[in-house]
């Protein structure tokens, strides 16, 4: 019932009866038995019977009463009152839980219901134009007179359930394009929307919350602006907002500045005891619960400690919802037009900084990691310091004036700068411009962009291409110089992710994806350097346990835990407590990640890290992405000395033709590569066959 829309006519009443058995279930779970389950159905239909009209259900219902009538059901409810006298209280008190839900639901379909009747006839009264002489009447309680208005949004009684089902469907679709053409959004009360009906304000159920659609008089709405329209404002978002500062104070974060609940990350301040300014950041979303409730999460990165973070307080009213729902959704748009605007300032920033470059071969970086400087510029960090993207919001910078920095431009898959990262001579610093895009933005190695790149292979058709993804502009450089091949540099593991999701719908089907991954295997070395700096816990130990983790796509290395005791239970430190527990890949036995929480002893709060092969976790996500067609490839290093993670590293450690051997083995189980071979084998002489790699 309570998932159903509401329809007079409909036969609800079998739905009704399960489910208010369903209800009955949970809620007695403990100690009820049928009889008193039967007893909540008959004190809550009885009850619904005065409530709601029922259309159609009047013989059912009378077949329940006859049920009840039955002198053997009547007797096992007297023994259950006999036997138990707060049975009977406690199906009362079920009942009108269960009976206040179907009121609500029903008053809430009845109100789409008919919203799905008004929706024309009101905003063909407001239209600018229209002749309101030919506006069609309304009766009192908002009916129509007339229905030829309603031609094209109200299904007919007589349709059949195909045709009315495809109805509905075409008028949600209708009601969601308004929605997004929408002028505003509103907070209205229950009790003022038949008034905000009758204006033309639209209820829109997905978000559940009412819109003034395209056309009409924003100004006639304006009593219920969720800016001003005084819905338990202090009562419910007041505590909210208490209630998210006294937990970001527990997490050592600064709330002492405005709180934007938005739904989108925000830096703040985190306060070291020695008063250092420190980072962390913060989302919160005044509707980010199933239910509604207000959610979030904290993070401070000083510390490595993570919060999700749900309200607890009082119960808010439906009114208190729909006013936060409003004022959540017009805090979202305001926020996105601002930030468009800051990309779109960033965009022309960064164009004017590539645009007074010069040529960055001789640059400090890339010398250092011997790469080539493809697609790059360099320019002193005087001229980085005229743009505000590269300030932070407390005018701090890591960019100095007297340095040189390499330039890589960040483009969208049309080619378009939307950004640039800065890397100093020596690699300590690499800098995103603040406020800029760069979800989605990527820097091609071969191509001029990642629209040409697939272009370029569409239009050879019959031949099998092949596109690299790799996360740092080194690893990239790297990358290409040893194999030959194009490389789509993405700049970190989480926009490697971004971007194959966006590219896996573009990419013309001749082109392989090849996701070239750093191999982050040290996650377990750096969970104990973790617990041996902050807790004084041994890594070396020779008494702990030893645990196998990844080391390659398919290789395996053993790691000894030292002290540290990894099973999931919390145990005593030198400075401190921690627990530390492993997952493992799945049907295998390589810790897959680890994940510890901390308390030291002179602190109440408890760190909560995970560590993980943040490449390969990177590289799994954009496989799912791509599909079976795409192809991981994981740098297997001959020697673990300082700890190598990317295919740059693999360059100065084994050289280049050890990347293309790698890259060439992992390309021989592509089945677009292995058909192309195999037709390409009888007009060769006997050989082996090229993937296409210079090495």
């Amino acid at each position: 019932m309570v998932a159903a829309e509401f329809e007079p006519g409909m036969q609800l009443l079998p739905g009704l009866v399960d489910w208010i058995a369903e209800q009955s279930f949970s809620e007695l779970a403990d100690h009820g038995v049928k009889a008193q389950q039967d007893l909540v159905q008959a004190i809550s239909l009885s009850s619904l019977a005065t409530q709601i009209e029922l259309h159609g259900q009047q013989q059912g219902l009378q077949q329940l009463v006859e049920q009840w009538k039955h002198p053997a059901w009547q007797r096992e409810v007297v023994n259950l009152i006999e036997e138990d006298p707060a049975a009977f209280f406690d199906a009362i008190r079920v009942s009108e839980l269960v009976v206040a839900q179907i009121i609500t639901q029903t008053r809430i379909a009845q109100q789409q219901l008919d919203t799905t009747r008004e929706i024309e006839v009101a905003r063909h009264a407001q239209a600018p134009g229209t002749d309101k002489s030919q506006a069609v009447p309304m009766h009192s309680k908002g009916q129509p007179q007339g229905d030829s208005t309603m031609e094209n949004t109200q299904p007919a009684q007589g349709q059949s359930d195909g045709d009315r089902a495809a109805s509905f469907a075409a008028y949600n679709d209708r009601v969601e394009a308004m929605f997004a053409e929408r002028q505003a959004v509103l907070a209205v009360p229950f009790a003022d929307k038949d008034r905000a009906k009758n204006l033309g304000a639209v209820w829109f159920k997905p978000q559940m919350v009412w819109f003034v659609p395209k056309g009409l008089d924003v100004a006639k709405f304006k009593e219920w602006d969720p800016r001003d329209h005084c819905l338990g404002r202090t009562a419910a978002e007041g505590e909210v907002m208490d209630s998210f500062r006294k937990a970001m104070d527990t997490m050592g974060l600064d709330s002492s500045k405005e709180i934007v609940a938005d739904g989108k990350w925000h830096n703040v301040r985190a306060l070291s005891k020695k008063g250092k300014n420190l980072s962390g950041a913060y989302v919160l979303d005044l509707v980010g619960g199933r239910d509604g409730t207000p959610t979030g999460s904290i993070n401070n990165k000083h510390t490595g400690m993570s919060h999700f973070w749900t309200f607890d307080g009082p119960v808010m009213t439906p009114e208190q919802k729909a006013r936060m729902r409003a004022e959540a959704l017009r805090r979202a748009e305001e926020a996105d037009k601002i930030q468009q605007q800051a990309q779109t300032t960033a965009a022309k920033h960064a164009a004017e900084i590539v645009a007074a470059g010069m040529p960055a071969s001789g640059h400090g970086y890339v010398q250092k990691k011997g790469i080539s400087a493809e697609g790059c510029v360099q320019v002193p960090g005087k001229v980085l310091l005229n743009y505000d993207e590269f300030l932070g919001e407390s005018g701090r910078t890591a960019i100095r004036e007297d340095q040189n920095y390499l330039i890589i431009p960040m483009r969208n898959a049309e080619g378009e700068i939307r950004a640039v990262q800065a890397i100093s001579e020596d690699g300590s610093v690499k800098s995103f411009m603040r406020g800029a895009q760069k979800k989605g933005t990527v820097a091609v190695l071969g191509a001029a962009s990642l629209k040409a790149l697939c272009e370029q292979a569409a239009a050879s058709a019959q031949h099998v291409h092949v596109a690299n993804f790799v996360e740092g502009f080194a690893t990239g450089a790297s990358y290409r110089h040893a194999t030959g091949l194009p490389v789509v540099v993405c700049f970190d593991a989480g926009n490697l992710e971004a971007v194959a999701a966006e590219a896996a719908a573009t990419i013309p089907e001749n082109l392989v994806p090849v996701i070239a991954v750093d191999n982050d295997q040290f996650h377990i070395e750096r969970a104990l350097g973790y617990l041996a700096k902050t807790l004084g816990v041994n890594p070396n130990s020779q008494r702990g346990s030893v645990v196998e983790v990844l080391s390659g796509k398919d290789s395996v290395r053993m790691v000894a835990l030292g002290d540290a005791v990894a099973d999931g239970e919390w145990h005593q430190a030198p400075k401190g407590r921690y627990r530390m527990s492993l997952e493992r890949e799945s049907e295998s036995t390589e810790v897959r990640s680890i994940t510890v929480e901390a308390t030291l002893q002179d602190e109440q709060r408890t760190e909560r890290l995970l560590f993980s092969n943040r490449g390969l976790e990177a590289g799994k996500t954009a496989l799912e992405a791509f599909g079976e067609r795409a192809v991981v490839v994981v740098p297997e290093f001959k020697q673990l000395a300082g700890r190598p993670t990317d295919w740059n590293d693999m360059a100065a450690m084994h050289g280049e033709t050890e990347i293309a051997r790698q890259v060439r083995t992992a390309l021989a189980i592509s089945p677009l590569l292995a058909a192309q071979r195999q037709q390409e084998q009888p007009s060769r002489a006997p050989q082996r066959a090229s993937s296409g790699l210079q090495r």
